[in-house]
């Protein structure tokens, strides 16, 4: 193999190396994206469920006797 051509084959597997790199760090920021709305998600919902919580918890009794 000439030398010229080895270089190629140097600077072609560091370019799939940048690539690999740069697909997996997209990936990454994707699942970072993810996670941060799962979150939100779960928080909203969490407080969804307590607000219910509590009107359930604090409506007067009778009230569902009178209808």
């Amino acid at each position: 193999m000439t030398l010229q051509l080895q270089e190629l084959m140097r600077q072609s597997d560091e370019k799939i190396e940048v690539l690999e790199l740069q697909s997996r760090l997209e990936l990454a920021q994707q699942a970072s994206d993810l996670t941060d709305r799962l979150h939100e998600d779960l928080r909203a919902s969490d407080a969804r469920v307590q607000e219910t919580f509590k009107f359930l918890l604090f409506q007067p009794r009778n009230q569902k006797k009178m209808e």
